[in-house]
């Protein structure tokens, strides 16, 4: 029998190894990807005027330290089922989302106010689909990882972080398709981004407190 455990447990010993090393190559994987999202809405935020796609390449570079923070958090095999780990990466996680959460409402509120419209470009809703279905990819991978390491929360918090950047490039698509067709309904891309903000700070909001209160306990 207890020959038998001790396979069982280098077997999983096995698994996890393994899944931790998948979970660290689509994190760089998110990185590298991320960094060409930034660039890309950057130059349409720069060309279209567009606030969702200046809010996304802002949080382009929160996200690389969100990505950079599971890294960190699934690096050495040894901390792989460590609690305190898992609890301080979701903690900064939280504060990222956070930071994201009042940058996009900020500038969703500012073009609002300013009535600043953005200005119709097709190739801007062709790479934003593109953007978008490969980071809601990314998030599946994540969440599919999930299912087969312990302690998981950081990484669901990773999954959502890619998730909230494939529906904001989503918005920022559908929002400019609209808008090409109607431009009185400019301001569609403000109230996205705004939606966008909200939902990010109340998850943000409860991952800290939650996190926050096990730190304590």
């Amino acid at each position: 029998m207890d020959e038998n455990k001790d396979f069982d447990s280098f077997l999983n010993q096995l698994k996890e190894e393994s899944v931790r090393k998948k979970v660290i190559l689509i994190e760089i994987f998110s990185i590298a990807f991320t960094l060409v999202s930034c660039g890309a809405s950057g130059y349409f935020w720069i060309t279209v005027g567009s606030m969702a796609s200046m809010a996304i390449s802002a949080d382009s570079f929160l996200d690389i330290v969100a990505y950079l923070t599971v890294i960190w958090r699934y690096f050495k095999p040894s901390d792989l089922n460590s609690i305190k780990r898992d609890i301080k990466a979701q903690i900064l996680f939280s504060i990222l989302f956070l930071l994201t959460a009042i940058c996009v409402e900020f500038e969703s509120f500012k073009n609002w106010f300013f009535m600043i419209k953005p200005k119709p470009n097709h190739a801007f809703i062709l790479i934003s689909v593109f953007q978008s279905i490969v980071f809601s990819f990314i998030s599946m991978i994540k969440f599919s990882l999930c299912k087969n390491i312990k302690l998981n929360s950081c990484l669901f918090a990773s999954g959502v972080n890619s998730l909230m950047a494939a529906f904001g490039l989503f918005s920022m698509a559908s929002s400019m398709i609209i808008f090409v067709y109607n431009p009185e309904i400019w301001f569609l891309d403000s109230i996205l981004g705004f939606i966008f903000g909200i939902l990010l700070f109340i998850y943000a909001t409860k991952l800290f407190f939650t996190n926050l209160f096990l730190c304590w306990f």
